[in-house]
């Protein structure tokens, strides 16, 4: 009996320990979804001294806010160290999350319905929602972007000088006859066909056969395997190495042409723009949102393809856009992993809408908190300005996060999205009518002109001078023509 007793209080103590352990381990393993507010280095290199997770940038205003995954042993940490630090959800075992961007002219309406709202202002929301309720969101109006919980590297959310540097884009425009001749390569009627291509107006050839894309959808299956084949194929014909880069499964991988640099091959300049599109449904044509910014990267293709780059040229047409960001996700990921020396990326996303009579607008997003961001939007404009194309640029300094250049900031890439106007947003977004009769083909081939001219100064042509052409026609006569050339064509 006293053996008895005596072992009662000895496997009490036991157990007891054993609780506080367990407890430990799990206070230990679990990490909570943490927003912070980060207004200096020192509060960087407090998430550092905490082991915080950075899953994402999401700056507002003048603010630079993370996104970040926290030990819950050590939120306490972030306290004491005065960090500006709000916790969303205290446990992310299972969950995912997204950021949802109020887009112009699309307010939300009820977006609990979709799921938990975490964090809410007058940018976006922070919700967690599974991916079935996020597409129904998507589908209802609104830019999502998936919260990826692999760890974004601090030392590049600001300069800290542990990062290599990065190469940088050239910050001043000289006019250049070779890049002039290549803006008048820019051909009317192939902008025009290769978006009714790839929004089923009629069919495409795709491996030597007629097909009809009726939807890009990231996942519906044999069409958007289609729509990527003709990417592909549409590079391979131009004599660019061609991957098909799978981040999920082979019926939806991303499309990436590779142009080698002459000068500095390791280091990349990126084109890029996602080919799928909404809503869900058998029918999705997507002319605007995205036929139209891939169209402008298979252009640039056809062009820069004829000369020499000081930097290799990426090509890339991304899927799982609509769904978070997915593909463009997993590539900057691989980027990031391979050390790859990005010098800058041009994200094209909607350009060709544009309300009839309303000013020649487009948008240019970059982060404040990112100048080489800033020096590649004011590149891009200088662009405009040096060779007198046709549009007015706007340029944001604290852009939205709702497109694939966001993928690239995440990692510190200098990266811009290039957008038509948010003020005059296209009423047919994510809708059955967005078609190609709904662009804006003048204001469509012009900004299709400033892509590939600011990718060239970007890339450094290294070719021959050419001489330019001895006549020059109004765009607007260029467009008639090559206009008619083609429904004659077609007719044939």
């Amino acid at each position: 009996m006293r053996l008895k007793r005596a072992v009662i209080p000895t496997l009490a103590i036991g157990l007891t320990l054993a609780f506080f352990c367990d407890h430990s381990h799990a206070q230990e393993s679990r990490t909570s979804l943490v927003r912070v507010v980060v207004h200096d280095e020192s509060d960087l290199e407090g998430l550092k001294e905490v082991d915080a997770r950075v899953y994402a940038r999401l700056d507002e205003g003048d603010e630079l806010v993370l996104l970040a995954g926290v030990n819950a042993l050590r939120m306490e940490s972030l306290a004491a160290r005065g960090l500006d630090a709000d916790i969303l959800d205290p446990e992310t075992a299972g969950r995912q999350y997204y950021v949802v961007y109020r887009f112009p002219r699309l307010p939300l309406s009820g977006p609990a319905a979709h799921g938990s709202v975490l964090h809410e202002d007058e940018t976006y929301i922070i919700m967690r929602m599974s991916p079935d309720q996020a597409e129904k969101l998507a589908e209802a109006g609104a830019e999502i972007r998936a919260v990826t919980t692999d760890p974004k590297p601090i030392e590049r959310i600001k300069e800290l000088g542990i990062a290599p540097k990065m190469p940088t884009a050239p910050t001043a425009v000289t006019p250049d006859l070779r890049i002039e001749a290549m803006i008048a390569q820019v051909d009317s009627a192939a902008v025009y066909e290769y978006t009714g291509d790839l929004s089923g107006e009629w069919p495409a050839t795709i491996g030597g056969s007629p097909y009809t894309i009726a939807t890009r959808h990231t996942y519906s299956g044999e069409p958007i395997l289609k729509a990527t084949e003709y990417v592909g194929e549409h590079l391979e014909d131009l004599g660019l190495t061609v991957e098909y880069h799978e981040w999920g499964d082979s019926t939806h991988p991303n499309v990436i042409g590779e142009l080698p640099g002459q000068g500095s091959p390791d280091s990349i300049v990126i084109i890029c723009a996602h080919v799928d599109d909404m809503p869900s449904g058998p029918t999705a044509p997507g002319a605007d949102d995205n036929a139209s910014g891939t169209t402008a990267v298979l252009v640039a293709a056809d062009i820069m393809t004829k000369y020499d780059w000081h930097y290799t040229v990426r090509f890339a047409l991304w899927t799982g856009e609509e769904q978070g960001l997915w593909g463009s996700h997993y590539y900057a990921l691989r980027c990031y992993n391979l050390g790859e020396p990005i010098v800058g990326v041009l994200n094209l996303d909607m350009i060709a809408y544009n309300t009839a009579g309303s000013s020649r607008d487009i948008d240019l997003h970059a982060k404040e908190s990112m100048p080489e961001t800033m020096d590649l939007a004011q590149l891009f404009a200088d662009v405009v300005t040096a060779y007198g194309l046709d549009l007015i640029c706007q340029i944001v300094p604290n852009g939205t996060g709702a497109s694939d250049h966001a993928s690239f900031w995440d990692y510190g890439y200098t990266s811009i999205l290039g957008i038509e106007d948010f003020g005059d947003f296209n009423p047919y977004y994510h809708t059955t009518s967005d078609l190609l009769s709904n662009c804006d083909m003048s204001y469509y081939v012009e900004f299709v002109r400033a892509s590939l001219a600011a990718t060239a100064h970007m890339a450094g042509v290294m070719g021959p001078a050419e001489a330019l052409p001895s006549t020059t026609l109004t765009a607007s006569l260029i467009l008639a023509a090559a206009l008619a050339i083609l429904a004659l064509r077609r007719s044939v």
